[in-house]
């Protein structure tokens, strides 16, 4: 699924997708089939836990959207846990300096630092070829 995001953004195209806060599979399969390109799962701000998420993930996956989960901070363990529930990538909130952008690097191996996508001041992307998407989150800069 990432590829697939990734591809459509590396040829300058518009990809659309929502913040999702609802434990609802139903709503991921409808924004699905609305023609959006990814879903982020929120689990920062909304009510999601990660178990809940990995359901979330396979309605996305089934109508060809990426799923992106919104970690609750920049913790390499929430990081991991999300991936390995099949999230296509992660967003990670409060990166407010260099030491926490960092902290985000070092979470991820040396083929997933290639795939780092900044997303700061905006939600958009800029990819690279790789199976997982990161995306840091800037909201005030130090």
């Amino acid at each position: 699924m990432a590829n697939r995001l990734l591809s459509a953004i590396e040829k300058n195209k518009y990809v659309l997708g929502p913040f999702m806060k609802l434990d609802s599979a139903t709503v991921v399969e409808i924004a699905g089939l609305a023609g959006f390109d990814f879903v982020i799962l929120d689990t920062e701000h909304g009510p999601l836990d990660i178990s809940e998420v990995e359901n979330l993930i396979r309605a996305a996956h089934l109508h060809d959207m990426c799923a992106i989960v919104r970690v609750g901070e920049n913790d390499p363990l929430m990081i991991g846990r999300a991936l390995d529930i099949g999230a296509d990538g992660v967003q990670i909130p409060q990166i407010s300096n260099k030491d926490a952008r960092l902290l985000l690097l070092r979470s991820f191996t040396p083929e997933e630092k290639e795939a780092f996508v900044d997303m700061f001041a905006q939600q958009s992307l800029h990819g690279f070829r790789n199976k997982t998407i990161s995306c840091g989150q800037m909201r005030t800069a130090q």
